[in-house]
């Protein structure tokens, strides 16, 4: 009769913490929108760079064809990235994450940027030696 008891009691206790593991608030999920604002409210230096490139962006989706201004773009977009990816303001998942889209971007407008090329491929190596899987 004892074991039956004890038996019900563990049952209720394991089911009683199981519900209450349910009900807690499961924390945000880091976006690319909360780690922007991060850096924005982080390092004042690196939202200058960022607000910089994406007025650029603006002007290059107006005038695509103008080889100039997508070069300013690309290095606007680079100097963005370099900043984040050097800034000690900012927490690794924030910057590293962030400096690498920014650098994907730079080589989307400007294949041949040799500091975009060395510092997204630093970045992902780095990623791959720790074992982790690369952001995309």
């Amino acid at each position: 009769m004892s074991r039956l008891l004890s038996a019900a009691a563990l049952a209720f206790l394991l089911f009683a913490a199981g519900a209450a593991a349910q009900r807690r608030p499961t924390p945000p999920v880091p976006t690319e929108k909360r780690a922007s604002a991060a850096a924005l409210a982080a390092d004042p230096a690196v939202a200058r760079l960022l607000k910089h490139a994406q007025a650029l962006e603006k002007k290059l989706k107006a005038h695509p064809g103008d080889k100039a201004l997508r070069q300013k773009t690309a290095d606007a977009t680079y100097a963005a990235g370099h900043a984040m990816m050097v800034s000690p303001k900012l927490g690794s998942r924030v910057k590293y994450r962030g400096a690498l889209r920014l650098f994907r971007r730079t080589l989307q407008l400007d294949p041949h940027h040799r500091r975009a090329l060395s510092d997204k491929d630093l970045i992902v190596g780095v990623y791959k030696q720790m074992g982790r899987p690369v952001p995309r």
